[in-house]
C-alpha cells in the first residue's frame, strides 16, 4: 500500500512542476484581475469650419497624453472623467487625422476643412414613447443647424437616473433626422427624459404593467410536492432521493406550464390535471419494497459533499463573476422569456435578429420561478437560484456512486468527476448545464427502481433533461454502463433503451414547435466552434490536469482487472477522441474515469496514506481552477469575463444608440449581446446560424478588412489584440483599453 502511495506521491510532484511551467509559459494572470484603463471618444467633429478644434474625451485616470495632429505633437493632461480638447488647425489642410496617444490607449478620428456657415447653432428634440410589454420604444425627431459635422452625445433619463448616452452623427448646416431607441424597463409609472449639454429637450411619462402572478405555478408545486410524498410513503424511497423528486417534480411542472398554455396555447389547467393524474396512478400502484434506496450514512456523505461543492462555487463565483462568455447568452435569453411570457420569441440581437431556437426548458424554468419570486429581473435571483441548483445537483450526483460499498470509493469516484476542469466550470457559469443534468441524475437514481411507476418518472424527467441540453441523450447510456459497474446485464441495457426512447419522444413537446418553424437543427462551422470543435492535447491536459496521472494509473492497473479491460479501452479511446476529434467528449471521460477508478483502487483507497495523496490530486485541481478562472495576460477571460471585456460592453450599452449593429470577435459575442445589448453579426449559438453571416464576422476579425460588412449595416466595428495587434487604419477608433478597441 505504501508503495502505490510514495508512486503516487512522485507522480504528484512531477505533475505539479509541469502544470506550472505551462501556467507560466501562456501567461495566466494567477489570481490577478486586471483593472484596465480607459480612453473613448464622447464627441468629436468630422467636419472643422473655423481654427480650433474642440473634442470630448473620457479618461479613467488622469493622463500625461499627447494630441498628433498635421505634423504637430501638442501635449495635454487629462484628469480622471470627461475632457474637453482644443487644439489648433492653423497648419492643418483639408483633411486631417487626429490622434490622442495616452499610455497604451490610443484614440482617433478623421476630419475634413470646410467654410464657417452660421454665427449662432443649436440643436433641438422632441420624442414619442410607445410600450410593448417592458418595452419602450422612443422615435426621437431631431432639428439642428450647425456649421461642422459631428458626432454629439445625448443622454436618457429615467425617473432622474441616466439610462443611455446615445452618440449620434449630424451634418452640417440646417437638418432634420430620425433616431429610434429602445429600453428595457422595470414595472411601474416612469419619467423619460431626453436631454443634450445639461439642457432638457423633452419629457414624457409611461406606465409598464406588471405581468400577474402565476397562481397556477404554486398549485402545480403542491401537486408535486404530494407526488414526492406519495413516492417516499408508499415506495420506500428515502428522504433524500424524494427531496430531489420534489425539485424535479416542480421544475418539469413550471417548464410543462409555460410549454403548453403559453407556447403551444392549452389550458392553462392542463398540467395540474396531469400532476393529479400522476398522484392518483402512483397511489394505486403503490409497492412498498423491503429495503430504502439509501443508507443514512450515504445521505449524510452526499449532503456535506453537495454543501462543500456548492460552497466552492460560490467562493467562485463571487471572487470571479458574475458576467461569463458562454453563460450570458442564457441569462440574456432568460431575461427575454421573462418579458415576453414564453421562449417561442425573436431574439432581436443574435446574428441581428432570429427566431429563439435553444431547448428551451431551462429558460422557462428560471422566468417561471423569477415570477413566482415576484422579480422581473432574472439578475436579480441568478446567483442564488444557480446555487439552489448547484446543491441539488451535486447531491444527486453523490447518490450516483451510491453502489460502493466503502465511504472512500464514493468520495474518490464524486471528486474525481466534479473537480474535472470542465464539471467546474459549467457548475460556476452555466445554470443550463446543471439543472440539465441534475435532471438526468433523478432519472438514473429512479431508473434503477423495479416498480414500473417510478421508472416511468425516469423517463419523465430524461425527457425534461434532453429538453435542457440535448448532450444528454449520449451521457445517459455511459452513466447507465458505469453505473452498472461496466458489467454488461441486458436486462439493465433494456430498461435503460425503454427509457431513453420513451423520454427522447416525450421530449418533442419541447421540441416540435421549434422544428416546425425552423426546420431540423444544423451546425455552422462546427470545426470552428460546435460540437466538432477539438483544442488537442494541449486542450486535454487542461480540461483534465491533475487527473491526468489518475488516468494514467487506471488505465495501468485496470487494464489488468478481466470486468474492467472493456471498459479501460473505452476510456483510452474517449481520451484520444477528446483531444482529436471533438472537446465536449470530456464529460464521458469524466463519467468513465470517476467509476473505474474506485473499482481499480477499492482495497488500497482503506490505507489512509494512499487516501491522502489521492487528495493531493484533487486539491491540485481545486487550486489550478481559480487560475483557469483567472485568465491570462493575452487574452480577457477564459471562463469568467474580466474588466477586460466587460467594460468595453459597457461602453457599448451606455454610448451608443439600441439601433446600432456591431461586428466583433464571435468568441465575445455574447458577452456583448448580455452586457452591450446591442444587436450583433454572428455570436457562438451557431446552431440555426446564418452561415454568410458568421463567416462574415470571423473573416473580418481575423483579416481586419471591413469589406466582408458590406451589406450588413454594420455601424460599430470591434477589435482585440488576443494573439496579435489589431487595427482598422482608416477608421475613427473610439474607444481603447490597451486590448479592445472600437471603431465608426
Amino acid at each position: 500500500m505504501k508503495r502505490i502511495a510514495v508512486i503516487l506521491f512522485l507522480v504528484f510532484i512531477l505533475a505539479w512542476m509541469n502544470q506550472v511551467q505551462k501556467m507560466n509559459w501562456v501567461n495566466f494572470n494567477w489570481f490577478n484581475i486586471p483593472n484596465p484603463e480607459e480612453l473613448y471618444l464622447l464627441e468629436y467633429p468630422k467636419n472643422v469650419s473655423g481654427e480650433v478644434m474642440h473634442f470630448e474625451v473620457y479618461s479613467s485616470k488622469k493622463y500625461p497624453c499627447s494630441v498628433f495632429i498635421c505634423n504637430a505633437t501638442v501635449d495635454k493632461t487629462l484628469t480622471e472623467g470627461y475632457n474637453t480638447i482644443e487644439v489648433g488647425m492653423e497648419s492643418c489642410g483639408s483633411d486631417t487625422q487626429t490622434i490622442l496617444l495616452c499610455g497604451e490607449s490610443l484614440v482617433r478620428f478623421y476630419s475634413h476643412r470646410i467654410n464657417s456657415s452660421f454665427s449662432n447653432e443649436s440643436i433641438d428634440a422632441k420624442f414619442s414613447a410607445a410600450t410593448n410589454k417592458r418595452t419602450l420604444r422612443l422615435d426621437v425627431n431631431f432639428t439642428s443647424k450647425l456649421n461642422d459635422a459631428a458626432y454629439k452625445n445625448f443622454e436618457v433619463k429615467v425617473d432622474g437616473n441616466s439610462l443611455l448616452r446615445p452618440t449620434y452623427l449630424f451634418r452640417n448646416g440646417i437638418s432634420e433626422s430620425h433616431e429610434t431607441e429602445e429600453l428595457s424597463l422595470e414595472p411601474g409609472q416612469h419619467t423619460i427624459e431626453l436631454s443634450y449639454a445639461g439642457r432638457t429637450l423633452d419629457t414624457k411619462s409611461v406606465s409598464i404593467d406588471a405581468p400577474p402572478f402565476p397562481y397556477i405555478d404554486v398549485v402545480n408545486i403542491l401537486l408535486s410536492a404530494a407526488i414526492a410524498l406519495v413516492v417516499y410513503r408508499e415506495y420506500s424511497t428515502d428522504w433524500l432521493t424524494s427531496f430531489l423528486l420534489f425539485f424535479g417534480a416542480s421544475f418539469s411542472a413550471l417548464a410543462l406550464q409555460l410549454q403548453l398554455h403559453n407556447n403551444l396555447g392549452f389550458s392553462e389547467w392542463i398540467v395540474p390535471f396531469l400532476l393529479a393524474l400522476g398522484v392518483v396512478l402512483l397511489w394505486n400502484s403503490k409497492k412498498k419494497q423491503a429495503q430504502i434506496d439509501v443508507f443514512k450514512a450515504v445521505r449524510k456523505e452526499a449532503i456535506i459533499f453537495g454543501v462543500v461543492f456548492t460552497a466552492v462555487i460560490a467562493a467562485l463565483v463571487l471572487k470571479f463573476g458574475p458576467v461569463d462568455w458562454w453563460g450570458a447568452y442564457y441569462y440574456r435569453n432568460v431575461q427575454t422569456a421573462l418579458e415576453e411570457g414564453n421562449t417561442l420569441f425573436y431574439d432581436k440581437l443574435s446574428y441581428l435578429g432570429r427566431n429563439f431556437t435553444y431547448p428551451p426548458v431551462f429558460f422557462q424554468i428560471a422566468s417561471e420561478v423569477s415570477l413566482l419570486l415576484g422579480q422581473y429581473n432574472y439578475e436579480s435571483i441568478r446567483l442564488p437560484f444557480h446555487l439552489l441548483a448547484v446543491f441539488v445537483y451535486s447531491v444527486s450526483l453523490y447518490l450516483l456512486f451510491r453502489k460502493f460499498k466503502r465511504w472512500q470509493e464514493r468520495v474518490a469516484g464524486a471528486t474525481i468527476f466534479a473537480t474535472h476542469a470542465f464539471v467546474m466550470i459549467f457548475s460556476s457559469t452555466v445554470t443550463l448545464h446543471v439543472l440539465a443534468y441534475s435532471f438526468m441524475n433523478l432519472s438514473l437514481l429512479l431508473m434503477e427502481r423495479k416498480e414500473n411507476m417510478l421508472k416511468i418518472l425516469s423517463a419523465v424527467f430524461l425527457s425534461f433533461a434532453l429538453s435542457a441540453h440535448p448532450t444528454c441523450i449520449l451521457l445517459f447510456p455511459v452513466y447507465v454502463y458505469a453505473m452498472g459497474l461496466f458489467k454488461i446485464d441486458w436486462k439493465r441495457i433494456s430498461d435503460a433503451a425503454v427509457i431513453l426512447i420513451s423520454a427522447s419522444a416525450i421530449s418533442l413537446i419541447f421540441y416540435m414547435p421549434i422544428f416546425m418553424r425552423n426546420g431540423l437543427p444544423y451546425e455552422t462551422a462546427p470545426t470552428l466552434w460546435g460540437y466538432f470543435v477539438s483544442y488537442g492535447f494541449i486542450g486535454l491536459v487542461y480540461d483534465l490536469q491533475f487527473l491526468i496521472p489518475i488516468a494514467l494509473i487506471t488505465a495501468l492497473f485496470g487494464v489488468v482487472k478481466k470486468p474492467l479491460q472493456l471498459a479501460v479501452l473505452l476510456l483510452v479511446l474517449a481520451v484520444l477522441a477528446n483531444a482529436l476529434v471533438a472537446f465536449r467528449i470530456n464529460l464521458i471521460i469524466a463519467i468513465m474515469l470517476s467509476f473505474l477508478f474506485p473499482l481499480t483502487f477499492g482495497e488500497e483507497l482503506k490505507d489512509s496514506y494512499v487516501m491522502s495523496i489521492f487528495f493531493l490530486f484533487i486539491l491540485a485541481n481545486l487550486f489550478f481552477i481559480p487560475v483557469l478562472f483567472s485568465g491570462t495576460t493575452t487574452w480577457c477571460e477564459w471562463v469568467y469575463a474580466n474588466d477586460m471585456c466587460v467594460k468595453p460592453m459597457r461602453f457599448i450599452d451606455k454610448f451608443t444608440s439600441t439601433s446600432d449593429s456591431v461586428a466583433i470577435n464571435p468568441e465575445y459575442g455574447h458577452i456583448e449581446t448580455y452586457v452591450g445589448q446591442r444587436k450583433v453579426l454572428a455570436d457562438l449559438y451557431v446552431e440555426y446560424a446564418p452561415s454568410d453571416k458568421f463567416y462574415a464576422e470571423y473573416n473580418f476579425y481575423n483579416e481586419q478588412d471591413i469589406r466582408y460588412l458590406q451589406g450588413y449595416n454594420i455601424s460599430l466595428m470591434v477589435l482585440d489584440d488576443n494573439g496579435r495587434m489589431r487595427d482598422l487604419a482608416y477608421s475613427d477608433r473610439i474607444y481603447d483599453n490597451s486590448f479592445i478597441h472600437m471603431y465608426r
